[in-house]
């Protein structure tokens, strides 16, 4: 049997496209969740899971790993191409080519649905695979957001049944952390939801994996919810915290003020000791929040910490009379307390220097540190990153000139031994920015190319934003295409940034490697917003259906918002034009021939060179993929509401129109009101009386899964919604649209009501008499809104009438079609530096 194992003869046609994209990368995600599933649970199927993986050059580790785990030679052939497939759409394009492979059991009805679509009838859900082949698949597979949110969910959500029950916990942990890799947060959640109605035999284990998967989502108020949601079930079940898993949720990128009051209460009762690290990241959270009392109060705790241990290397402390100690990667993330406040943090920054006038160090004596997970090295003296730290409180500081911002950014570079950063150039792209010096903002982005620095995607964005608000669009669209990963190439590890600020200055250019970076959905709403603010509505929808396409980055809530506002500016643009006004009258024509849509990712960027090369021809704005902007963006919200919540189809607006949006007032018009209102009370009463309320949606459906799973509308993208619909006479839709709203759980703003009451009072208010009338008799349908507003968000946050007339000359400026005035976007020297 060994040596059965050992031979593997089909193992050496494995292609390199499958093997390359894993050779000199840093140890990934998928392996650490791996290695603690191995060690938690015992299961020798996670023995198979490396091996597989590295096949081409371990064939006798694993032979060893298949005879543990009982595959017999024929079985693995039989899914070898399965398992050296390029992506899980390939492996499952294999799979249904194979010769039927009976089941065995039938899977339990609770975990499995037939609600399937007729192009879904040739699936995998009548196949049986072996565990260790479905959970290689999950976890080594999922190339592209598009394969994380429906293949990969489709074959778990069908495999699952057939899964042993120990083993589904560690399956559901993996498509986890597969969809934070994409930022699915919406499909998040239904795993979770899955995952708390299973049996689970190692639950501190699980849990716990659960949580880190969930802190590798970009940081939401949906994701944090996911995360206390999950907490507040692990106090209840009494699970204990990892120690890894409280460093992770503090992570920058994730954790939000509320989550860490809340990890901070968790580790008290538990009687967690905090490590130095956890202590750092308290500094950190609080003194990014500006809340100088708690982050004084740990401050003194990493140096009490520090103290018991020995260390030579005591912070220096926030108290400015204590003068002992050092610098200390603490005082570094000490320094955002002061937030705009500069005079302050360059004072701190002289303390760091000892309590003298902010000098360069010593060559001698710099070190450029970049913190690690574990092991952090001790700091010593001042670098970089205190310089960094210090400019951003001056880049905040909108009332320091952009002249003096870019002295103080030259100074640095004339007076110190170390250069800066990709960090210190993104601090300053963004000051300048803010400042609207979009020349200037190019100009040092031009600079950081000639650096030859290694960019990350922070950079990216700043530099793209910097180029469209400077005029140069096209650019911008250039170095997206220079330096951002496409889909299916490898994509620089972030180490490749932090290992110091010239990575390549020792080797001769043309030997310098040019690594793609992996833009991320940050980097495209800095492009969408760029591109909204040089008034180029038509391209921001270009870039929202084709960005997962072009760079492998999905959309969330911020680039819906952009999208919104980018259909009210289009139409504002057009609706003064006679140009325009002809192009809306030519969607009636019944002979028009619609363009041709790009279908191939260069067709897609072509497209949107020539979209940007047309400006200067007067492009019609307005239309969209040959229809309104107005309905395509409406098909997309209500399409995406829909889809990611299918319950949301069986929920009624809480109050109706008793007129047409812009109906006029005639002779009839108190008679047609006496109708609507008799009408209307009728039949809500027998509305009222047959409502049923909307089936339970199964936990697993194998039904074709939502195109924008990734989007969780928040307050600010209901906001720009309800705008768009207020100002294109869709008034009418503003009730259901907070129906939305209330049932997702988004708190909505002061702001937000006062337009939807404004709106609302447009195509619900009827004259005096018969609003009175109505009123007195329940019967008033504005009247019907309020009252349910107040049921959902209670009467003290229900807009008063001073409050809604405060929003009324802000509408009007929304509603009126004048196209705005602006000065031409030239590149030109800038004129705000006075």
């Amino acid at each position: 049997m060994r040596g059965s194992h050992s031979r593997l003869p089909s193992v050496t046609r494995l292609s390199k496209a499958g093997t390359l994209c894993y050779q000199g990368r840093r140890m990934r995600a998928e392996r650490i969740f791996t290695n603690d599933l191995a060690k938690g649970t015992k299961d020798p199927v996670w023995m198979l899971m490396e091996p597989l993986r590295k096949l081409k050059y371990e064939p006798k580790v694993l032979g060893h790993a298949l005879q543990k785990n009982g595959v017999t030679l024929r079985d693995f052939q039989m899914y070898s191409e399965v398992i050296q497939a390029r992506d899980i759409d390939h492996a499952i394009a294999v799979i249904r080519e194979m010769a039927p492979y009976p089941l065995s059991v039938e899977g339990p009805a609770e975990y499995f649905t037939h609600e399937v679509d007729t192009q879904d009838i040739d699936t995998i859900r009548n196949r049986r695979l072996p565990t260790w082949v479905v959970l290689f698949l999950v976890s080594h597979k999922a190339r592209t957001p598009a394969q994380a949110e429906r293949s990969l969910l489709d074959l778990v959500f069908n495999q699952i049944p057939y899964v042993s029950p120990k083993t589904q916990p560690s399956l559901l942990v993996l498509t986890a952390l597969a969809l934070a890799k994409y930022s699915l947060v919406t499909p998040m959640q239904r795993v979770l939801d899955v995952f708390l109605t299973i049996p689970i035999e190692h639950s501190r284990l699980h849990f716990n994996l659960l949580l880190q998967a969930i802190a590798r989502l970009p940081k939401s108020p949906e994701a944090a919810k996911l995360a206390v949601k999950v907490l507040e079930i692990m106090t209840s079940r009494a699970i204990m915290l990892a120690p890894r898993t409280y460093h992770i949720l503090l992570a920058d990128r994730f954790v939000t003020l509320e989550l860490t009051k809340i990890l901070r209460t968790k580790m008290l009762e538990q009687g967690f000791l905090s490590s130095a690290a956890h202590l750092e990241s308290y500094v950190r959270v609080f003194s990014k929040s500006g809340d100088i009392h708690d982050a004084n109060k740990y401050m003194e705790a990493i140096r009490a910490h520090e103290a018991r241990r020995g260390s030579p290397h005591i912070p220096i402390s926030p108290n400015p009379n204590d003068t002992d100690g050092s610098p200390h990667r603490a005082n570094t993330k000490y320094m955002r307390v002061f937030g705009e406040d500069r005079s302050s943090a360059f004072n701190y920054l002289a303390r760091l220097l000892g309590q003298q006038a902010v000098r360069p160090p010593q060559a001698n004596e710099t070190k450029t540190l970049i913190p690690q997970r574990n092991h952090l090295p001790a700091k010593k003296t001042v670098d970089v990153f205190d310089w960094t730290t210090a400019l951003s409180a001056a880049a905040r500081d909108l009332s320091l000139p952009s002249k003096r911002l870019l002295d103080i950014f030259n100074r640095t570079l004339d007076s110190t031994t170390f250069p800066p950063t990709v960090a210190t150039y993104t601090v300053l792209l963004r000051g300048l920015i803010r400042r609207k010096s979009y020349t200037s903002a190019a100009l040092i982005w031009d600079r950081l190319i000639k650096d030859r620095l290694v960019l990350d995607r922070k950079t990216i964005g700043a530099g793209v934003k910097a180029l469209t608000l400077a005029g140069d669009p096209t650019g911008a669209l250039r170095v997206l295409e220079a330096f951002g990963a496409k889909p299916g190439a490898v994509a620089a590890s972030p180490a490749l940034v932090r290992r110091g600020p010239r990575l390549w200055k020792r080797m001769n250019a043309e030997m310098r490697p040019e690594v793609p970076v992996q833009l991320d959905t940050m980097t495209m709403n800095d492009f969408m917003v760029a591109l909204l603010r040089i008034e180029r509505p038509d391209v921001v929808v270009m870039i929202w259906d084709h960005m997962e396409k072009l760079y492998n980055v999905k959309p969330d809530s911020h680039s819906l918002d952009t999208l919104c506002r980018a259909a009210r500016l289009a139409v504002k643009l057009d609706s003064g034009t006679f140009k325009g006004n002809i192009a809306m009258l030519g969607l009636s024509n019944p002979f028009r021939r619609p363009k041709v849509a790009p279908s191939t990712r260069d067709e897609v960027v072509q497209a949107i060179q020539a979209t940007l090369a047309g400006r200067d021809r007067g492009n019609v704005r307005s239309i969209w993929k040959g229809k309104p902007a107005v309905d395509i963006v409406r098909a997309a919200f209500r399409g995406l509401i829909v889809s990611n919540w299918p319950y949301m189809r069986y929920l009624r607006a809480p109050a109706h129109a008793v007129r047409r949006p812009g109906e006029e007032d005639g002779p009839f018009a108190p008679l047609r009101e006496v109708a609507q209102s008799i009408s209307q009370s009728i039949s809500n009463e027998i509305r009222e009386e047959t409502w049923a309320a909307p089936p339970t949606p199964p936990l697993l459906s194998i039904s074709s899964l939502p195109p924008h799973a990734s989007v969780v509308p928040s307050d600010a993208t209901f906001q720009a919604y309800i705008l768009l619909l207020g100002t294109s006479s869709y008034q009418h839709e503003v009730p259901l649209t907070l129906a939305w709203m209330r049932a997702l759980q988004v708190k909505p703003s002061h702001r937000t009501l006062c337009f939807a009451l404004i709106f609302w009072a447009e195509v619900s208010l009827r004259g005096p008499l018969f609003e009175d009338w109505a009123d007195r008799n329940d019967r008033s349908e504005y009247g019907r809104l309020v009252k349910w507003m107040k049921e959902w968000v209670g009467e003290k946050r229900v807009p008063t009438d001073d409050m809604v007339a405060a929003y009324l000359k802000e509408v009007d400026d929304a509603k009126d079609t004048r196209r705005p005035r602006r000065k031409p976007l030239t590149i030109r020297p800038d004129n705000d530096d006075s």
